[in-house]
Parts: C-alpha cells; structure tokens; sequence
C-alpha cells in the first residue's frame, strides 16, 4: 500500500482547501497512492477566533467524499466540526469509514 502526506500552507478558506485537497489527491492517485493523509484542522486552520463559522458543513463534506469516490482514494483529514470540536475524518471511495473528536484541544 502507497500512503502519500501531504503538508503546505493553510488555504484561505475551506472551499480553497477543498481544492487543494482534490488536486493533491489526483496527484497522489496519479503517483499510485491508495491513501492520502491531511494535516490536523487541514479545514479551517488553527486560528481560534471565529473557528465556529469554520466548520465543516455536510456539503463540503460531501465533496471531499465526491473526490474520495471519483479517485478511488481514501483521505484522512482535520477539521472543525460543528460544535467547535477538533475533529480527523477518513473517506474510502466515498464512504465515511471513521470520524474522531480529539479529547484534549490546544491552547
């Protein structure tokens, strides 16, 4: 099995990670990975002023599943998910296959 990891700057916001996420993932696919790895708070960055309007909705969700199926990839990202939780997500072929709420946040 292949595992590509990615790691870069923050994107300006989450649909701009999003895209960064799907061409990092068609790169990886291209390069023969099965899996590729996202940093921690990949969406919404570690800023924790206004990091509630930074969560994650169910349709940006679904279109990194969009990706995940049309690749054949699974990706493992962070996020913020609604409630202010830090939160990892992973995406096989499109399905959601696991989800964590991290117990102890920074700061």
């Amino acid at each position: 099995m292949r595992i590509a990891v990615w790691q870069g700057a923050f994107a300006s916001s989450i649909d701009a990670a999003i895209d960064v996420l799907e061409e990092a993932a068609t790169d990886a696919k291209e390069q023969g990975a099965q899996v590729i790895v996202f940093p921690e708070l990949f969406l919404g960055g570690y800023l924790l002023q206004n990091a509630a309007s930074r969560a994650a909705t169910p349709d940006q969700i679904q279109r990194i599943s969009d990706v995940s199926a049309r690749l054949d990839v699974c990706v493992v990202f962070g996020y913020f998910e609604h409630g202010l939780y830090n939160s990892a997500m992973v995406i096989d072929a499109g399905t959601i296959v696991a989800k964590y709420r991290k117990a102890h946040l920074f700061g």
